[in-house]
């Protein structure tokens, strides 16, 4: 019965040890990163110049971003075999719906850029998903390099001058676009 007891406390005191160990080396890493933010927003302290980007739509129209000049624009780049560029993309359009006039949104596939997918494909998921707000492929492959884009998707926000106000790497959502865009006309307000 004494071996049982000091086995039985053995266990009890390895759970305390490990429960202290466990919640101290916690608690001390959250401590550590309380004044990094977690998420996937790129602030610059000023704006962001580049160049123009030039890209054919899905209808075999070439359409350069300096056309839009003057005008809030994101860009979306994405790619058809990526699942967080799916999945957004009804964000997206809904947000597209609601924004019509104050921001204009493209969808930029880089799928064959990125083994990702091709024209084709893009093109398929577009009508799936039912997205009309304006999409094509990149012609010039240099423009991931331009734009930095790494990850996809990647959502690029230009101001009305053309320079980059904010980027988001990852999905996004609805309420974050609206926010992120709200933002943006509040400066452009000014």
């Amino acid at each position: 019965m004494f071996a049982f007891l000091m086995l039985r406390i053995s266990k009890t005191i390895k759970f305390l040890i490990f429960f202290y160990l466990f919640f101290n080396v916690f608690s001390s890493i959250s401590q550590t990163n309380e004044d990094v933010p977690l998420n996937n927003i790129v602030q610059y302290e000023s704006p962001k110049p580049i160049s123009s980007l030039i890209f054919e739509d899905f209808l075999g129209n070439e359409v350069n971003l300096n056309n839009y000049h003057g005008k809030l624009i994101i860009i979306n780049f994405w790619a058809a075999m990526c699942p967080p560029c799916r999945a957004e993309m009804p964000e997206l359009q809904n947000f597209y719906n609601l924004y019509q006039g104050k921001v204009t949104i493209v969808g930029i596939d880089v799928g064959k850029q990125t083994g990702l997918g091709t024209t084709e494909e893009a093109i398929k998921l577009m009508e799936t998903l039912n997205i009309d707000y304006p999409t094509g492929s990149l012609n010039d492959p240099d423009s991931l390099k331009t734009f930095n884009v790494s990850t996809m998707p990647t959502t690029i926000f230009m101001d009305s001058n053309g320079d980059i106000f904010r980027r988001w790497t990852g999905a996004i959502t609805f309420e974050t676009l609206s926010v992120i865009t709200n933002l943006m006309l509040s400066y452009q307000d000014t």
